[in-house]
């Protein structure tokens, strides 16, 4: 997973939206697509039948394995297949919503969360009403925080996430996420927690990437919804 962090920054740093001529390894694109997947793609659960007697440990092993041999299309297939529902009428309605997209990943019915997630969402609409509301989200701006010189995507925000991403993951709590993708904090509090420097400035940078709008279009998407992250 820091390898995927480090890839991301690496690419976001020599990308240039728009250049076809350019390499297609310097697209973060892709590794952020698997960063957001990484966490379904090995620890989707199985049957006892399924894995022909395999045991969970041996079948996340080679999970791993076929991660690191590119085999992304076996995984994700294979996931797409869980299912734990039995009855049709216990499934949420086929709405588009933020509720319909947790239960169905509550129950790993990941195929159906990843539908309905991909889905353009409406946006509240932002008038006198509600304006004052959503000043008050924002904090006053903070100074340049040393992040990598990052400045892919336009329209974006020009202002640093403030405070400290790393000390916040490790103020969480853990096993608090079961959505279809990476929800879950844990692997980001497992990798903050070994303390190498390098690594915690990667996490700082992909987060500040997030907060200042610096992402592919086509992975904006997946943050639509708070619990995807």
């Amino acid at each position: 997973m820091a390898n995927l962090i480090r890839a991301i920054v690496a690419a976001h740093t020599h990308y240039t939206p728009g250049n076809h001529q350019q390499s297609p390894s310097c697209d973060p694109g892709p590794f952020w697509w698997l960063l957001f997947h990484f966490e379904m793609l090995i620890l989707a659960p199985t049957a006892k039948d399924d894995r022909n007697g395999t045991s969970i440990a041996n079948t996340i092993t080679n999970r791993l394995l076929a991660f690191r041999q590119g085999n992304i299309r076996q995984l994700y297939q294979e996931a797409m297949q869980v299912s734990s529902w039995k009855d049709p009428s216990a499934r949420p309605a086929g709405s588009h919503t933020n509720r319909a997209i947790q239960e169905s990943a509550d129950v790993d019915e990941y195929g159906r969360a990843a539908k309905h997630a991909i889905n353009t969402l409406s946006n509240a609409a932002i008038n006198s009403s509600n304006q004052p509301t959503v000043d008050a989200l924002f904090g006053l701006p903070v100074p340049d925080r040393g992040y990598d010189n990052i400045n892919n995507y336009t329209p974006s925000q020009v202002h640093n996430l403030p405070g400290d991403i790393c000390k916040s993951i490790m103020r969480s709590s853990r096993k608090t996420g079961t959505g279809a993708n990476t929800d879950s904090i844990d692997a980001f509090m497992e990798l903050v927690s070994l303390n190498i420097s390098e690594v915690n400035q990667d996490i700082r940078t992909i987060f500040n990437l997030i907060y200042t709008g610096q992402l592919p279009p086509e992975i904006q998407t997946y943050l639509t919804d708070g619990y995807l992250f």
